[in-house]
């Protein structure tokens, strides 16, 4: 896990969002990822050591300027770095606050600010935690299960737990 940049345990987690919400991205917080998942056979403990709040999934719809208001609270890294699922972000970290995202993409696509996005996220981010207003702009379409057991059905799911290949967060001119 990583607090100030793009982490394997957050794509993990946001993938495993994403999915599970049927969600075209997903965001979880830094914050949020509490211990690192050790190499060999995981069990329910190691899962909630790296998960232990209650948080629940929630499946929301954002319209792009909304998402861009989250990347940039994210880069702002005043509560470590968003992770991401399904999007492609560049951002500029010597750039001012709130006007570091260059472009982001959602499946290749430029976000448009016209676009409503289908968001997975969890609920302490949904309802605005660490400054993640963004969120708030969203209409809830559906609240699920407490993230640990989403991680933990998606890491029964796959039986092999591999870190998904960075480039999701890009800094550009670092």
């Amino acid at each position: 896990r990583k607090y100030h940049r793009e982490s394997p345990l957050g794509s993990l987690c946001a993938d495993a969002m994403r999915e599970r919400a049927r969600a075209d991205v997903a965001f979880t917080n830094a914050g949020g990822l509490r211990a690192d998942l050790p190499q060999g056979d995981l069990d329910r403990g190691h899962v909630l050591d790296a998960f232990p709040f209650l948080n629940d999934l929630v499946t929301l719809e954002l319209g792009g300027p909304a998402l861009k208001a989250v990347l940039e609270q994210g880069f702002s890294l005043e509560a470590g770095m968003v992770q991401v699922s399904g999007l492609r972000a560049r951002y500029d970290p010597a750039r001012p606050v709130r006007g570091r995202l260059v472009d982001v993409e959602v499946n290749g696509v430029p976000v448009r600010d016209d676009q409503t996005y289908r968001v997975a996220t969890n609920s302490f981010l949904a309802e605005g935690g660490d400054g993640y207003a963004g969120f708030t702009q969203g209409r809830v379409i559906e609240r699920g299960v407490v993230l640990s057991e989403v991680i933990a059905d998606h890491v029964r799911a796959v039986r092999v737990v591999t870190p998904p290949p960075p480039g999701r967060l890009v800094a550009v001119n670092a």
